[in-house]
């Protein structure tokens, strides 16, 4: 997964506000073996029979990037924030929701944010509680004043 995101984001900064940034890392597992990119013609060839007719295993780990969306810490949760003024929910199709614990559509209506929590594993409808809102376990939501979270920057060393 790791490799995908630095992918995305060696490319990120070329893309434009409304592009999204796709980036995938794949590896072929057989027979306890990671297979690496193949180094020639006859490398590939000699893979492709390897592979051919048996179980294998094919792992991708893809990184989706867009200036529209983020990912922040909320509540001390990884959640991926999405500005729904600039697009819609639609987005979150491509979101793999095992990334993020919290998946989170939000806009501003002219007096107040609007903050929408979706989850398949955490009682989103506890955090919404405290911020006076409601809903059920995978779906939550509340209004506020200002905005309770910020984009969140990793810090590289």
């Amino acid at each position: 997964m790791e490799l995908a995101r630095n992918k995305a984001l060696s490319v990120c900064g070329k893309a434009g506000y409304d592009d999204i940034v796709l980036g995938v890392d794949t590896i072929v597992y057989i027979d306890k073996t990671i297979l690496g990119k193949p180094t020639d013609q006859l490398n590939a060839r000699k893979m492709i029979q390897m592979l051919s007719g048996r179980m294998h295993s094919v792992i991708s780990g893809v990184c989706l990037i867009s200036k529209k969306g983020f990912e922040t810490i909320f509540e001390g949760y990884k959640a991926f924030a999405l500005n729904l003024g600039l697009c819609n929910s639609e987005y979150f199709k491509s979101v793999d929701n095992g990334t993020y614990d919290l998946l989170m559509p939000f806009s501003f209506d002219g007096d107040e944010w609007i903050i929408s929590l979706y989850s398949r594993n955490i009682d989103v409808s506890e955090i919404a509680k405290k911020y006076g809102g409601g809903g059920h376990k995978g779906a939550a939501g509340f209004h506020c004043k200002e905005l309770p979270f910020k984009k969140y920057i990793e810090r590289r060393k």
